[in-house]
């Protein structure tokens, strides 16, 4: 398992690779760098990891909201695992709590990727099956969505990352933000707590 923390240039080296932002043709690169050199300062600071995490949501929205995120937060599971709960996010308000219906492609991408352990991409969030939309509450024109589960120290998915976006997410999307959030999972002692206010 990664120590508890690493130096910032580690940390920046690391998920840059793992994220692939690297490389000249990545959509977004020098968005993805100053997001992760935001986040590198915040894996290094005396700050608690609450304050870190409750703070993220804001920082990925205000970093990338020209780019057609509109909505990103968490979604915190209950400890019977009977629902999810919104916990920090920037943007309008947005469904909460969204509950489980049934297995995987029931309940909805957020759910999904709860259950399935993984990061997911809908490059057309209609086409999901299941999938809950707060669009008609937030306001929100919502065209793609992509989600990444935060994981206990244990390796068990604990909350989603979420977010939704009126423009195109790409699979270097999905591959940058799934490599920031199991990177953190990693790195972090993360707790459901932690992702609430």
């Amino acid at each position: 398992m990664l120590p508890d923390t690493i130096p910032s240039t580690d940390f920046l080296t690391f998920l840059s690779l793992a994220a692939g932002t690297a490389s000249p043709e990545f959509e977004h690169a020098s968005t993805y760098r100053g997001l992760f050199e935001e986040i590198a300062e915040l894996t290094t600071s005396d700050q608690p990891v609450r304050h870190a995490l409750s703070t993220l949501p804001r920082t990925i929205g205000r970093r990338f909201e020209a780019c057609g995120w509109a909505w990103n937060g968490y979604y915190v599971l209950r400890e019977d695992a009977s629902a999810l709960d919104l916990g920090h996010a920037f943007g309008p308000p947005v469904c909460t709590p969204l509950d489980r219906h049934g297995g995987v492609l029931a309940s909805g991408m957020c759910w999904d990727a709860i259950l399935a352990n993984q990061a997911l991409l809908a490059e057309d969030v209609g086409k999901w099956p299941g999938y809950v939309s707060c669009d008609n509450k937030s306001g929100l024109t919502t065209a793609a969505g992509l989600v990444c589960p935060i994981r206990d120290a244990t390796g068990l998915p604990i909350a989603v990352w979420d977010l939704d976006a009126h423009s195109a997410l790409s699979a270097n999307d999905l591959r940058a933000m799934g490599a920031l959030f199991s990177t953190l999972s990693r790195i972090w002692s993360i707790t459901r707590t932690d992702l609430v206010p």
